[in-house]
């Protein structure tokens, strides 16, 4: 894992040459860092933007073709496509598609190889990121057994960036106590059920975090995001977009 998620949303306990206290060890384990860390696996999530030839009929073709693709049915079946979520709204994110590949050049190659990146429909962005267990388990039981799933659910995407007040090189107790700050505040969302993903970039770029979350419209959903703690503190932007899921693809 990237050093730099400890700086976002963990850091590394460096012990000296005693053994820890039984105490310092109960401590640890109850840091919201920990505790939310436990619950994260690898996923590597492609972002589609609108690309160069993108046109007022792309959505419809695009929507059109994923309904017949024998590629995208198989990628499901492997259990290489664990999710696909789309952008509700006429915005330069398109589609959010979540991968368990082994790598992410296979990622790349399954990517490049989609109609609609061929014809430059959409553009592509790769991110390997640390989110969530259990995305797309649900569906794929349910694909097994023979059903359709067709039942959408309405939720809010949010990409968050650097902000003003990024720093990588903030001294070790800062970024402690930053870090505990923001897992606490996602944990506290995860309790309440407003919480469906959370996946934090495994990169040097700046995008940082992506979440899933539910919300009774995008205004609340602005609101209580523009109230967590990194927002405030400007350490991160939010970039909120209302989006679909297939019901049983989110953990």
């Amino acid at each position: 894992m990237n050093t730099l998620i400890f700086l976002l949303l963990t850091f590394v306990v460096k012990f000296g040459a005693s053994s820890p206290s039984p105490a310092f060890i109960q401590d640890e384990m109850q840091n919201p860092v920990n505790v939310l860390m436990k619950d994260l696996t690898k996923y590597h999530v492609v972002i589609f933007w609108k690309g160069p030839n993108w046109s007022a009929g792309s959505q419809a073709i695009i929507e059109g073709r994923s309904k017949e693709s024998q590629q995208l049915k198989d990628l499901v079946k492997s259990g290489k496509l664990v999710g696909v979520v789309r952008v509700s709204i006429e915005a330069d994110c398109k589609i959010l598609g979540f991968f368990k590949t082994d790598s992410k050049e296979e990622a790349w190659a399954i990517v490049d190889s989609l109609p609609a990146v061929k014809e430059q429909l959409l553009t592509p962005e790769i991110y390997q990121i640390w989110g969530t267990r259990g995305m797309g388990k649900e569906i794929h039981e349910q694909l097994k057994e023979g059903k359709k799933p067709e039942k959408r659910q309405s939720l809010f995407f949010t990409l968050f960036k650097k902000g003003t007040n990024w720093k990588a090189d903030v001294p070790e107790d800062s970024s402690k106590a930053w870090a505990s700050r923001h897992a606490a505040a996602v944990l506290k969302w995860k309790e309440s059920g407003s919480l469906n993903f959370y996946g934090a970039v495994d990169d040097t770029g700046p995008l940082r975090v992506m979440g899933i979350f539910s919300a009774k419209g995008l205004d609340e959903a602005k609101k209580r995001l523009g109230e967590a703690p990194a927002v405030k503190g400007g350490w991160f932007t939010a970039d909120t977009y209302p989006c679909s899921v297939l019901e049983g693809i989110l953990p």
